[in-house]
């Protein structure tokens, strides 16, 4: 399963995985992966390894513009904040590329994105 390619060792691997995903969006359809597959990535942003955390948030760049507003809204967004207090620095640099996308695709939240990027700029 492509969740499997995403929690591998291997750089190479898991960027395979998110190449997996857009196919499979282009292959089943932007509704099905939200509703199919979506979910079974959710659990990557509390996972106890950063390196899924970070994993997620670097598919993002890749998955962000090929979701649906309301996945983003209601599925994506409160977990990217989740992860702006992570305790590893790559995950919070991370956090930030998905958040300046986010600010594109959510409009409605484009005023709690700058007061969170603004916070992880002050970030140490």
């Amino acid at each position: 399963f492509v969740l499997d390619y995403l929690k591998d060792r291997a750089n190479a691997v898991r960027k395979e995985g998110v190449k997996l995903i857009v196919k499979i969006i282009e292959q089943h359809g932007q509704p099905w992966v939200e509703k199919n597959l979506i979910p079974k990535l959710l659990p990557m942003f509390k996972s106890p390894t950063f390196l899924h955390r970070e994993t997620i948030l670097l598919a993002l760049e890749t998955l962000i513009p090929k979701l649906s507003q309301e996945c983003l809204a209601k599925q994506i967004f409160s977990n990217v904040f989740y992860l702006a207090q992570d305790p590893v620095e790559n995950v919070r640099m991370s956090v930030c590329i998905a958040l300046s996308l986010l600010y594109v695709h959510l409009p409605k939240e484009k005023d709690a994105i700058r007061k969170l990027g603004k916070n992880l700029r002050e970030d140490k």
